[in-house]
């Protein structure tokens, strides 16, 4: 059934008809693809109390999410949003990112990667988003340093002008989004207020469907036991090569102060493996090395370290998750090769330069606007 198909059903839908699916899934059994998708819409659009969201989300999640059903989710937010479509050949675009929730807090490492990549000459389409129990998010970080990621509605030509112009952008989901969805926002910050703390469905694909289309992916989980399925879950939105990481010291990125859980998509193929910081090329580093305890310090040493001025430790990180997005889009052969020409992106000022032409190019275009 398509996304018009699946909203004109939606239409007369009230919150109670997502009781079924509650029914089910609080007596242990699982969603099909459409009743997940379904039960998404319905609570997205009508839940204005956020009790139907803590209770289905809360089931979902104790009793273990399956392929079908956060494929749902992803379905639900193409629903949503759409596509943006660009000139650029889906084979030639990445985006890094992750669902977020992870024990160690450090610089916004994708983030920082996504600009490197883009320094590199691949094309980033990076999805941002604010904060909620982290130090600083995406969108954060880049309004800090100049690059206008708007939460509100934004004319999706922007993006695409932005995207073709530097081969990349950040762009905030929820303001692709109908004004409805402005409830699951509101709920969120409200549990975070309240010290209301679970993980979601969300932190586990927030950011897989992109409404850019692209067949590369690097995704990183804070929970190691759904790598798999969320491997699964990116075959079947049609990405080619993609790599779902977890670091496992508490990164939801792949680490480089021991030990990343990964599991490689390539095709039809599935490998799961384990990769240390020797596979980049980089010293095994020390958890305070790249550990952050306040917002201030995320902020400067994150712009130190794309700026080639900080410290060993936080740019080995940056690099090898940088390094992981020429590996998976071709241009380079290997991890190792991909990292050390990250590096040298850093160290040589490369990522400057491309820094300064984005935070220009949104100047202007701001000023345009």
């Amino acid at each position: 059934m398509s996304g018009r198909q699946i909203k004109k059903s939606m239409a007369k839908k009230q919150l109670s008809d997502v009781s079924p699916s509650l029914l089910k899934l609080t007596s242990g059994e699982s969603l099909t693809l459409r009743e997940s998708r379904e039960a998404f819409n319905i609570i997205g659009d009508h839940d204005e109390t956020s009790l139907f969201f803590v209770a289905f989300t809360s089931a979902l999640m104790a009793r273990g999410p399956t392929v079908e059903e956060i494929l749902g989710l992803c379905l639900d937010r193409k629903d949503r949003i759409g596509s943006i479509r660009v000139k650029t050949e889906p084979k030639d675009i990445i985006d890094l990112s992750g669902g977020g929730g992870d024990k160690i807090k450090t610089i916004n490492v994708s983030t920082a990667a996504s600009l490197v990549a883009a320094a590199g000459g691949l094309s980033v389409a990076k999805q941002a988003a604010a904060a909620l129990t982290g130090l600083t998010g995406s969108s954060d970080i880049l309004q800090t340093i100049g690059i206008d990621v708007p939460t509100a509605k934004v004319d999706r030509k922007r993006i695409k002008k932005a995207f073709e112009k530097l081969n990349f952008v950040a762009y905030n989901y929820a303001a692709l989004a109908p004004e409805k969805f402005k409830n699951f926002l509101k709920w969120r910050k409200k549990a975070v207020k309240s010290k209301l703390r679970y993980f979601v469905p969300w932190h586990i694909a927030s950011f897989a469907y992109s409404p850019i289309k692209m067949e590369n992916r690097l995704y990183g989980l804070a929970l190691p036991k759904y790598l798999r399925l969320l491997a699964k879950v990116l075959k079947a939105l049609g990405y080619k090569r993609a790599m779902v990481v977890h670091g496992v010291d508490g990164l939801d990125e792949i680490s480089n102060i021991g030990v990343t859980k990964v599991i490689e998509v390539e095709g039809n193929k599935m490998r799961e493996h384990e990769l240390s910081p020797n596979d980049f090329g980089v010293r095994a580093s020390r958890l305070t090395d790249i550990e952050i305890k306040t917002k201030d310090e995320s902020i400067t040493k994150f712009l130190k370290t794309i700026l080639g001025k900080g410290n060993r430790a936080l740019q080995d990180l940056v690099a090898v998750n940088a390094g992981a997005a020429f590996y998976l889009t071709g241009k380079k052969k290997t991890l190792r090769e991909g990292t050390r020409y990250a590096l040298d992106l850093i160290t040589n000022g490369k990522v400057v330069d491309k820094l300064e032409e984005i935070v220009s190019f949104y100047k202007q275009d701001k000023n345009a606007g």
